[in-house]
């Protein structure tokens, strides 16, 4: 219980650091914005180094599974927190690309009612079906991973990297690497440090020894 209560008092202070620093400025984009801000090569870097992680943990993942069903081969104690980190961040990178799609779509939903229309556009239609193809990634990722793992050991693992992934996205294609402030990028490593750290709290290792039977059944 001490654990417990340590692990979110990390974390409600790791997110009031973030929303301590971070800049209130809210901008309303057009679609041709919207549009090329996807186009922007900056961006296009991010989602070929986002492809290549999903990838080698999916490789991960799967190779635990192959060698998990072998009978009579016992897995390396590593495995035990390898395989379900490995499907938490094939789940957190593509699911949390979600996150970025609504706010496209707010965005779009906010010029509509001032009067622009944008119900109308091919851009519009883009976003919303990105965002039920993520969502509904993401939604059975979760349900899936509660049936493989134990809820205490993967659910900070699904939380720790849809966070890492929504605010990296974010910052990617808003570009707000060219507005960041020196308290924020001060903030920002303590903060993620300190959902690693609510992850170590609560995760024990009779936690991880229940998932990895689970596994095996």
């Amino acid at each position: 219980m001490l654990l417990y209560a340590s692990s979110k008092l990390i974390f409600v202070g790791g997110i009031e650091a973030l929303c301590l620093f971070a800049t209130d400025a809210w901008q309303v984009y057009t679609p041709e914005q919207l549009a090329e801000k996807y186009n922007n090569i900056t961006f296009l870097f991010y989602c070929l180094i986002l492809v290549l992680v999903v990838a080698f943990h999916h490789f991960v993942y799967r190779r635990g599974e192959v060698l998990l069903a072998i009978p009579g081969h016992d897995l390396k104690p590593y495995w035990q927190m390898l395989l379900p980190f490995s499907y938490a961040i094939v789940s957190g990178a593509v699911g949390s690309c979600s996150v970025l799609f609504a706010k496209s779509l707010s965005n779009l939903l906010r010029l509509s009612m001032s009067g622009y229309y944008q119900l109308h556009s091919w851009f519009t239609y883009t976003m919303l079906l990105l965002f039920l193809s993520t969502t509904g990634f993401w939604m059975a990722r979760l349900n899936e991973g509660l049936s493989l793992f134990d809820a205490i050991l993967i659910v900070p693992m699904f939380q720790i990297a849809w966070t890492f992934f929504s605010i990296c996205t974010g910052f990617v294609y808003f570009q707000e690497y060219q507005v960041l402030s020196l308290s924020l990028s001060l903030s920002l490593s303590p903060s993620q440090c300190a959902y690693q750290l609510k992850l170590n709290l609560v995760v024990s290792p009779v936690s991880i020894a229940t998932s990895f039977r689970r596994m095996n059944t």
